[in-house]
């Protein structure tokens, strides 16, 4: 069914699986070290979080709403600067800091604060502070790993179901119409004249075996706009779909939900 090429073409996709994983794991990495560039952009955040910062107990002198604070998804919270003084080394001190959100401390309340020596003030510890990005970090890390290893896995999947599956003969070929195809995925249209010959009359597909000529190089996913003969593979799988389009000398091995 696969001729020649096709198979020695499905076995080299196979082959780079570990340098997929390779650079997949290289990403994570990198995406594990964005937030702490991100947290240490504001003044004071190193000193910060190497425990540098004086621990006070300040009392809030005014409390004004100075703006909002964006929360991602077009949602927004009110923003408010917390004036506030304390006793260091025997004088009184004044500053204050932003707080977006969450518990607001009324005039005339105490509260714990960490001063640092460029006169930053952190309303949180050093402590929860290195916890959120340790966790943050690892968090972004791991959903992106996680993310490649499927997607890698899963395709990779996919080639051995099409190089090691029993599968019966072709159906008759039908006529469809390729509309769009990028990123690996194609709009698959079946004439409005004809018996629907799969699902609905129209679909999304998945690239398996890029369309190529027998010996020849790959065709481009953008050129293969336009009609296309369309055999089924007669398969037991009772989720997905095999298929083999073709035209002239262009063969493309897909793959779609049933």
């Amino acid at each position: 069914m696969l001729l020649p090429d096709e198979i020695a073409a499905a076995k080299k996709q196979l082959s780079r699986t570990p340098l997929y994983l390779t650079v997949v794991t290289i990403i994570a990495i990198v995406c594990g070290f964005v937030p702490a560039p991100i947290y240490l952009s504001q003044e004071g955040r190193l000193d910060h979080l190497l425990g540098r910062d004086e621990a006070v107990t300040a009392t809030v002198e005014h409390v004004e709403e100075v703006g909002t604070c964006s929360r991602g998804r077009g949602k927004s919270t009110t923003k408010r600067y917390i004036e506030v003084s304390w006793d260091s080394g025997g004088e009184r001190q004044s500053g204050g800091y932003d707080k977006c959100g969450g518990s607001v401390p009324a005039v005339g309340d105490n509260v714990e604060l960490w001063v640092g020596p460029t006169g930053n003030i952190e309303d949180s510890s050093p402590a929860f502070d290195r916890f959120g990005l340790i966790s943050v970090s690892l968090l972004l890390a791991a959903l992106v790993l996680g993310l490649g290893i499927l997607i890698t896995q899963t395709y990779r999947g996919k080639l051995l179901r099409l190089l090691t599956k029993t599968h019966g003969p072709f159906s008759q070929p039908t006529v469809v119409t390729i509309g769009h195809a990028t990123k690996g995925r194609m709009w698959m249209q079946q004439g409005a004249q004809q018996t629907p010959a799969f699902g609905p009359r129209k679909s999304i597909a998945l690239v398996l075996l890029n369309a190529r000529a027998p010996g020849g190089t790959n065709t481009p996913l953008a050129a293969l706009a336009g009609q296309w003969w369309l055999y089924l593979v007669h398969t037991n799988d009772p989720k997905y779909q095999i298929a083999l389009l073709m035209r002239e000398n262009n063969r493309c091995w897909i793959q779609f939900r049933r």
